[in-house]
Formats: C-alpha cells, structure tokens, sequence
C-alpha cells in the first residue's frame, strides 16, 4: 500500500507546503512517514528504509548547515521519497542541497510552525491503513468474481460487506472514466459513508470503480444521483452499471458481475447508465467474450473492413460502425456521416462483398452487429 509525493499533498494539512526542491519526484512512492531530528547528528546507517517519507526541523543541523547536504544525499540513496522541512531553524537551504535534490528529483518542502509533526503522522497513516482496508476488501471481491469462494465464504462476505441486513439489495457499479488519485478516491468513499440515508448498505472501491450496495426493491436511479451530488461526485464522470434485485446473500456474486458487466455494456454502447435487465443480448456475450471464439469472430468479421481501409483510403469500418449504430437506417446513417445516401448504399454492399454476405442478406445485419458489440465490449472507448 503506498500513496505518491503528490498525492500526499492533496491532504488537507500537506496543502500549506512550499516545494523548494526536487519538483520532478512528485511520483515517488511513500509507504511510511517517520521523523528526522536528532538522528541527523548520528550515523544515518540503516535508519531510514525506502520509500519512507522524513520529516524534520533540522535541529541536530542548526548550528552546522553542512550537515544538511549530507543526509539529503543519504536519505535519497537509501531510497527516502522525500524531506519536509519545518521552518523553525531554515527559512532556505544550501544552494548546493537545492541543486542536488533537483538533480536527483528528490522533493523537498518547508512548512510553518503552526503545523504539528504528529498530526502529519497520524494522516498519512490514517490513509494508508483506509487504503489498505479497501485493498482487502478489493482482493475479496476478487476472489469472490473469480470463484474462488464456496456459497458460505460468499455469504460472509456478503454480510461483512453490509451490516449484517436481511433485506433485499442492488449492487451499483460506478466506473471513472479517468484516473483519480489513492487520496481522491478515499475522500469518495468516505463521503458515501457519512452520508445519512438508510439506503446504503456499503461502499467499497474496486478497481478502477466503486460498489454501492443499497438495499430495499425500491432503488431508483435517482437514489445514486442524489447521493453522488451531495458528496460533491460529478455523475457524468462516471459509467454506472446497475444489478437486478436480489434477497439473498448467495446471490451477491451475480449480484456483483451483473452491475460491473451492466457498467462494460454502458461503456461499450456510448451511454451513461445501464441496467442488467436491459442490456438485452449482451447477458449472452458476458460468458464468451474472454474466450478466442470472440476474437477470432472480430478477426473474421471486423479485420477485413480495416485492413480494406489502410490499403485503399476508404471509411468502411467508421461506415459500418454508424450503420450499425442507427439499427441499418441507411438514411440515418448518411446524414450522421454527412454522406449522400447512395454513397452509404455503395458502402454497405461493398462491405457484404468483403465479408461474405452477397447471397446472405438476411443475416448480415444481425452477424455485423454481434460483431461490432462483441469489438466495443473488448476495446472501451474511456
């Protein structure tokens, strides 16, 4: 479990920092924070460990400001993430302690006394012990997707996960369609967690998303909404998958796989919300689409029309695509396309001359558009 330089900035009580060196480390790994004071007038051997964070008023240094360069150079050669400094003896620093940390990329910051060591401490610990305990819960659910745990197993965790209810519940899934940041994603989960509404059975991070289990067979989308907006979430940053209703805990793992898979057919059909109930053929997709059967029919059915277009120039695919898009309307698709209609026309057979399908015009649309859904499906568009 680690958080980076930056994203430990992001912290309400880092945010007063002054970065005076090494700007270009903010990506470095922290697992630890601990203090350097006394121990910088003693031999530094074995007493920092890599990708430990140091803080430190440089006392053991203030009457001999060499020493400064010194155990800069050792911290960052024993792997240290990084130096704040609080400023009760050092307003600055050597210029040469400044030119090393730029070289090596090794922040260092100052911070004014109104801020406590210990309440630096105790933050970061508090986050990396709440990543932790989301990364446990992470490994479960992973586990409990992949198989790995008996209907008994699956039940625990099902209670674990929600207080020990026995009412009826629906899984959410909320996909980001960008990354966010370990401290970001904290603040999230946190939020859903103090909100107070009774409808929240949990909340935990997975992967690139969040699960929310609210209970009770009158979820509405609104229920989701509301509670996004009033921990500050914006909706539209997101890709929801929705569960149908389940009463019992032997169902959470469909439960699970049905808002996640829910959340890959939004994605894949361009919207922002979709409900297993009606993701229609794609419930049929979710158990082959890892399989090289669903390659090998993109291969088949998909690879002809780009390879066509890199040899001669034309839109085939971006035309079949659109085609299939506005459910074979040819003249839907030409207005999309900014086409004339004969043009698409064109297109489309030539596209059927190319696949195969001259003498089998009633199942080409129908196999084009299996294709294209099992494409979406395997190449997300976020």
């Amino acid at each position: 479990m680690y958080i980076t330089v930056g994203e430990m900035l992001e912290l309400e009580r880092f945010k007063t920092f002054k970065c005076i060196a090494g700007r270009g480390g903010f990506k470095r790994r922290v697992e630890k924070i601990s203090l350097l004071d006394y121990e910088i007038v003693k031999p530094l051997e074995s007493q920092f460990l890599p990708y430990e964070f140091s803080l430190s008023s440089l006392l053991g240094a203030k009457n001999n400001p060499e020493l400064i360069l010194m155990s800069v150079k050792y911290l960052f050669e024993s792997g240290v993430s990084g130096l704040a400094i609080k400023n009760i003896y050092y307003d600055e620093l050597p210029e040469e302690v400044i030119e090393y940390a730029d070289e090596h990329e090794f922040p260092i910051f100052l911070f004014d006394n109104s801020v406590f060591f210990e309440d630096l401490i105790t933050d970061v610990r508090d986050v990396l012990r709440d990543i932790e305990r989301n990364r446990d819960r992470e490994r479960k659910l992973d586990s409990l997707m992949e198989g790995d745990l008996s209907e008994k197993e699956c039940e625990k965790l099902y209670n674990e996960l929600s207080n020990y209810t026995d009412q009826g519940y629906i899984v959410t899934h909320l996909m980001n369609k960008k990354d966010i940041s370990h401290i970001d994603n904290m603040k999230i989960i946190e939020g859903f967690r103090h909100r107070k509404v009774s409808t929240i059975l949990s909340v935990t991070l997975y992967h690139r998303g969040i699960i929310v289990v609210y209970k009770g067979e009158s979820f509405k989308l609104t229920n989701l909404v509301n509670d996004c907006y009033y921990i500050g979430l914006v909706f539209d940053d997101y890709i929801v998958g929705i569960s149908g209703y389940s009463e019992e805990s032997k169902q959470f793992k469909d439960a699970c796989k049905q808002s996640i898979w829910s959340a890959k057919v939004a994605m894949a059909e361009r919207k922002g919300v979709m409900a297993y109930e009606d993701i229609g053929v794609y419930k049929l997709l979710e158990p082959i689409i890892h399989l090289p059967l669903a390659d090998q029919y993109i291969e088949e059915m998909l690879m002809p029309l780009k390879v066509y277009d890199a040899d001669h120039g034309t839109e085939l695919f971006q035309t079949a695509e659109v085609f299939i898009q506005y459910d074979g309307q040819i003249v839907q698709a030409a207005k999309a396309l900014c086409q004339h209609s004969n043009t698409i026309r064109y297109r489309i057979n030539k596209i059927k001359q190319l696949l195969g399908f001259e003498e089998r015009e009633g199942t080409f649309f129908e196999h084009l558009s299996l294709a294209f859904r099992v494409y979406r499906i395997k190449a997300p568009l976020f």
